[in-house]
């Protein structure tokens, strides 16, 4: 088994958030859908450092992964 993780990076606040919505696989690829969030306009946040993260277990690919942002909602 192998691991798919995707990083959204060091944040200033709470409310940010990423996470794999979706994984195709074809004969010769893989594509991992994501979708990231922000905090909603005018939300109170925590001033806290954050790094969101999203892990998946996946079975080994040998071909290539794509990584394919999806509309947020």
């Amino acid at each position: 088994m192998r691991c798919a993780v995707l990083f959204m990076g060091e944040r200033g606040t709470a409310g940010h958030a990423i996470e794999i919505t979706r994984v195709e696989w074809t004969d010769s690829s893989l594509a991992i859908h994501y979708r990231t969030r922000g905090p909603d306009p005018g939300a109170l946040l925590a001033q806290a450092l954050t790094q969101p993260f999203h892990v998946i277990r996946l079975p080994r690919v040998d071909g290539p992964v794509m990584f394919v942002e999806s509309p947020s909602r």
